[in-house]
């Protein structure tokens, strides 16, 4: 673990979280979801584009980011994942990777300790916004997923050794590009199909006009009898 990446990273990620938290409570849930959808797209394309080699990190802190951009980068993290409501290690990993300069494998160990301290924060906020509205957290599918997240994390610790850096990189990104291109398609076409005006069938109009045009006729014809 880079408690480094922790401190400037996780912490300020911290306070992030709370405000997209807050920002998340005002806004409707589709939107949230669409924009989930295109930050893991961005994600995707950015661990795709980015070359170079991340078998070994450089100690030497002239080839790490300045402490600044890093707390800056936990910050605007911490805002999209308190916003979406999730965990974060989409975006957490690449940052890490990319900006960050941590190798994979550095990066996803690094990533659980930060995802740690910002879902509590945004557990919390969450909570909060939950009881004002009358509403309570679903134990239960938390339970359900904790254990398969469980399970799988320790067949993904398997594959994890098994495979390279880069390999294991592209198949993080083809992940997020699969996931975010599905959540952008089904609930961007929900959000189009709810704000499209209600029409009415041409069939209908047109048996329509032919009723009115008739009860005017025949309305004309009893003022000239």
């Amino acid at each position: 673990i880079d408690w480094r990446s922790v401190l400037f990273f996780g912490l300020p990620g911290m306070l992030g979280t709370l405000v997209g938290a807050w920002l998340g409570g005002l806004a409707a849930e589709t939107i949230q979801l669409v924009v989930f959808g295109g930050v893991l797209l961005a994600a995707a394309l950015i661990m795709l584009r980015k070359p170079g080699n991340t078998e070994a990190i450089n100690d030497s802190s002239s080839q790490r980011s300045p402490a600044w951009k890093i707390g800056l980068e936990g910050i605007l993290a911490g805002i999209l994942t308190g916003f979406v409501g999730v965990g974060g290690g989409f975006l957490i990993v690449p940052a890490l990777v990319i900006l960050g300069k941590l190798p994979m494998r550095l990066a996803i160990g690094t990533s659980l300790v930060i995802i740690a301290f910002q879902a509590a924060v945004g557990f919390t906020k969450y909570e909060f916004y939950l009881e004002a509205n009358n509403l309570s957290v679903d134990w239960q599918t938390i339970l359900i997923f904790a254990v398969i997240g469980i399970v799988g994390s320790i067949i993904g610790r398997q594959i994890n050794t098994r495979l390279n850096q880069q390999k294991l990189k592209s198949i993080f990104a083809g992940f997020l590009l699969l996931l975010g291109g599905f959540v952008i398609v089904h609930e961007g076409g929900k959000y189009l199909h709810a704000a499209a005006p209600a029409s009415t069938p041409p069939g209908i109009v047109h048996s329509n006009h032919i009723q009115t045009k008739s009860l005017i006729s025949v309305h004309i014809n009893k003022g000239e009898k």
